[in-house]
């Protein structure tokens, strides 16, 4: 079933846009915090962080 908000293709591809840019956003997140692991900040601390990241993927605005 299509979401009402797809009712065009018009619509799905902004909202496929839109998921897009959210995953890249997150995803340079989560790549940022294994650099600053990497550099010698607290597994502690970029765990949380990358959790955080995490549990926003697939959601929507």
């Amino acid at each position: 079933m299509t979401p009402p908000l797809c009712k065009s293709k018009a619509d799905r591809d902004r909202l496929r846009q839109r998921v897009g840019e959210s995953r890249k956003t997150q995803l340079k997140e989560i790549r940022r915090q294994v650099k600053r692991w990497s550099d010698g900040a607290s597994a502690e601390d970029c765990m949380a962080a990358i959790k955080a990241a995490i549990a926003h993927i697939g959601e929507r605005d």
